[in-house]
């Protein structure tokens, strides 16, 4: 696994609620990208440092990182602000089985 996205992880792991904060948003837009990397979205760049941004992964590694982080969500380690997006990004791996579907409209549902 790539070390900017390992660090990522790290920090979701933190006991700091808004450094979790953090993660979970800089998770759900890494995984965007990675879904949907012709959007270019220019949120990615208000969102993501330097060594997430344009970080190319592929369908093994998006599992691999939600797997993780869903393994904090599980462990209890979340505050629970944090626990209702991590679900919400957990409909990301859905969405990137399914190809063709919007990530956002499939969670949605």
């Amino acid at each position: 696994m790539n070390a900017a996205a390992i660090d990522l992880l790290d920090r979701l792991r933190s006991s700091d609620e808004r450094t979790q904060t953090e993660a979970v948003l800089q998770l759900g837009m890494l995984l965007e990208q990675a879904i949907h990397p012709e959007r270019r979205d220019p949120i990615w760049r208000l969102t993501l440092p330097p060594d997430l941004l344009g970080l190319n992964l592929s369908s093994q590694e998006v599992s691999e990182i939600l797997a993780e982080a869903l393994s904090v969500l599980r462990h209890g380690r979340l505050g629970n602000g944090n626990q209702l997006s991590l679900l919400f990004i957990q409909g990301a791996e859905r969405g990137a089985a399914m190809k063709s579907t919007d990530v956002l409209t499939f969670c949605r549902t």
